[in-house]
């Protein structure tokens, strides 16, 4: 997750999309007020999602626009959204890929930002 960054998790089951789990649902299991012991953690990471994921997804369509997409990250407050066809996983959209998409990366010529 933090090498590549990833905001969320689909889970699939049968072919379907089931739910997911995203990085703040790690954060609150692993960090945000939970004691759990060394033991209880293997016990979590032996598991499955089930108890984690979310169910009932916001999600968007392959025929869906870009500012469909960003519309409903807005209007749900979330930072991606996974794209099915139905059930069908197709793949998953995030806010960084459609500002990459919207504003061209001009390989760091001419770049605004400073630290």
């Amino acid at each position: 997750m933090r090498t590549h960054d990833f905001d969320a998790f689909p889970v699939v089951r049968g072919g379907s999309l089931a739910g997911i789990v995203t990085k703040l649902d790690f954060m609150m299991m692993f960090g945000l007020g939970t004691h759990l012991s060394r033991r209880d953690y293997w016990n979590l990471f032996a598991s499955n999602f089930e108890g984690v994921m979310r169910t009932g997804v916001i999600t968007v369509r392959p025929d869906d626009t870009l500012k469909a997409a960003a519309e409903c990250m807005i209007q749900f407050s979330i930072r991606s959204t996974p794209v099915a066809d139905g059930s069908k996983l197709e793949g998953i959209v995030s806010r960084n890929d459609l500002i990459e998409h919207l504003i061209p990366s001009r390989n760091g010529a001419g770049s605004r930002c400073h630290r």
